[in-house]
């Protein structure tokens, strides 16, 4: 009797874990341009268990700021910070949220995204926060931090729908057949018609 009931748990316990959330959240830049008509497009995907960018592909158009040629960060020639508080002697108001830095040899493209939690769960659109007094931004372009230009109003990154991966299907498949089976076979032994 002990070991149809184990069986069906462990039926339940496959099944349960085929289908628990992704752990990784890819991102899309949307909309963002800066005041010096440079804009930047591209992806980066969060790692919601360790709270960490984990792979990013950007681009940053030429504008007419002659310190911010057009560049590419990825994870091959670039590297990710994070700041909040602000490093001492640069302004305040830049930081006022969690900004993530991609940086490429000094060239550096900022997203004020408000708490990195927000990142932890997919969502249409997420609002890049203001990044000066004159309204919502929420990014900068700087080259050793000076000189630097914010990004014009209405910037946001939006998820990208996560698609699960084969093997949750496969898992659910076999736990739910399991547990059918685990059921027929009980109905067989007390003699009830299949």
């Amino acid at each position: 009797m002990l070991a149809p009931i184990r069986l069906i748990a462990m039926c339940l316990l496959l099944t349960v874990s085929g289908v628990a959330p992704a752990q990784v959240v890819s991102w899309t830049l949307q909309n963002l341009g800066f005041t010096d008509g440079s804009s930047a497009s591209g992806s980066f995907s969060w790692n919601a268990s360790t709270n960490a960018v984990v792979d990013w592909n950007l681009a940053l158009t030429d504008g007419s700021h002659s310190s911010f040629p057009a560049a590419t960060f990825n994870s091959g020639n670039s590297t990710i910070s994070y700041g909040n508080p602000p490093p001492s002697g640069f302004q305040d108001i830049i930081f006022r949220s969690t900004t993530v830095f991609f940086n490429d040899r000094g060239l550096d493209l900022r997203l004020g995204i408000g708490p990195l939690d927000n990142l932890d769960i997919p969502a249409p659109s997420l609002a890049l926060i203001s990044t000066d007094l004159s309204g919502p931004s929420g990014a900068l372009i700087c080259y050793n931090c000076s000189p630097y230009v914010f990004a014009n109003a209405g910037g946001s990154v939006s998820a990208v729908a996560a698609i699960p991966e084969p093997e949750i299907y496969a898992l659910l498949s076999v736990g739910l057949g399991l547990i059918g089976w685990v059921g027929r076979r009980k109905k067989l032994k007390k003699g009830v018609p299949a």
